[in-house]
């Protein structure tokens, strides 16, 4: 009878931590005293790391310390290891975020593998699902970004077709209000335009009105939170941005009023018309007139069809 209570204290005293965790696998079985492969192979783990472990997944082991271990297919250890620690927070790295108060989020293995790169304002990924960060290692509920045929770009940063990834700071993704496939529409008016293969383009143009908002090369943010993104093509056709408005290579220039909004009126005479959007047309025959002005186009009394630009 002794025996048997001297051996219910044992058991309660190994089990006496919270954490019993561990896979089995077809691959073979992980846990906290090491990994066992279906290749025969053992790695045991040591004492002090068994006690760091917080969480076991199927894409590696979340730890206090923020030491992840992130493992293959095989349940090999993979040859990368990416994240960081937060001092006074957690610690976040390929299989999952540990917060300061033992909160614990590990990752999937299709999200771990999806992973590449973790930077201080969140997680950029292959598939372009990419994981806004709060400075409390919170994911932000927000989704917003491309998947495109040169690459993928979201509010982390952007992984492109040629392998090249590029994170973005914490401060430059909470200053993202839009992503569009031509750039990025900042709060604070410093837009980022992107060219053909994603890189940003060697230039940049465009100002800050005080109380009023911002316009760019990849759109216009106002005050009151509306926005209105450019689509590429009208991006790169752009060739300077001034006070008054915006002048593009097409001649479909664009003119604004103080408030940072499209004028919207057109400037006629007996022998042509100057359109809002800056497009000179020649009037087939003198003294025409406009017959209809539709969201998409006009039509004139002498027959002739102008299409209005996308952006209009």
């Amino acid at each position: 009878m002794k025996f048997l209570v001297l051996a219910v204290a044992l058991v309660g005293c190994v089990g006496a931590r919270s954490i019993n965790s561990g896979w089995v696998l077809p691959q073979g079985n992980v846990g906290l005293s090491g990994i066992v492969r279906k290749d025969g192979t053992i790695e045991p783990f040591s004492y002090d790391f068994t006690y760091d472990i917080v969480a076991i997944g199927p894409a590696g082991i979340v730890t206090k310390s923020g030491t992840n271990v992130q493992l293959d297919a095989n349940l090999h250890r993979a040859k990368r290891g990416i994240g960081f620690t937060r001092p006074g927070v957690g610690s976040i790295g390929l299989s999952g975020i540990v917060l300061k108060d033992g909160t614990i989020a590990p990752f999937s293995g299709d999200f771990t593998h999806d992973i590449v790169e973790i930077g201080p304002s969140g997680i950029v990924t292959k598939s372009g699902a990419n994981v806004q960060l709060t400075r409390d290692l919170h994911r932000v509920r927000r989704h917003s970004g491309w998947v495109l045929p040169q690459g993928n770009v979201g509010l982390s940063g952007i992984v492109r077709k040629d392998g090249t990834i590029e994170p973005f700071s914490y401060d430059f993704t909470y200053d993202i209000v839009a992503i569009g496939p031509a750039g990025i529409v900042t709060k604070s008016g410093t837009n980022v335009q992107l060219d053909a293969n994603l890189h940003r383009a060697k230039r940049g143009i465009g100002f800050t009105r005080p109380g009023v908002g911002s316009i760019g090369l990849s759109g216009i943010v106002l005050k009151d939170g509306t926005i209105a993104p450019f689509s590429g093509d009208f991006t790169h056709d752009i060739v300077e941005i001034g006070p008054s408005g915006i002048v593009t290579k097409s001649g479909a220039n664009v003119q604004l009023t103080r408030d940072l909004h499209r004028v919207r009126r057109h400037i006629m005479n007996d022998s042509g018309i100057l359109t809002s959007w800056g497009k000179a047309v020649v009037f087939k025959k003198p003294f025409t007139t406009i017959v209809a002005d539709g969201p998409s186009g006009l039509i004139f009394s002498d027959g002739t069809l102008l299409q209005k630009p996308m952006e209009y």
